[in-house]
């Protein structure tokens, strides 16, 4: 199951994995330029004890990897 958000003209994808200790951030943010696509894996630090608080870890995390790019 992924998890899609729209910001600033790009997508972020949260695919958190279940793993010893807890969920997963990690993410992807994707940049589609006409027919291409770039696109940016990320893990963010630490893991959520619940799915729906790693998702929200990777929306915040992906959201400021955005707003730091040029």
């Amino acid at each position: 199951m992924t998890d899609e958000f729209h910001y600033r003209g790009r997508i972020i994808r949260a695919t958190p994995h279940r793993s010893s200790g807890g969920w997963t951030h990690d993410g992807v943010v994707e940049h589609h330029l006409g027919h291409a696509v770039d696109a940016h894996k990320f893990c963010a630090p630490g893991k959520s004890r619940t799915r729906e608080e790693a998702v929200t870890v990777i929306l915040v995390y992906g959201q400021r990897t955005i707003d730091k790019a040029p």
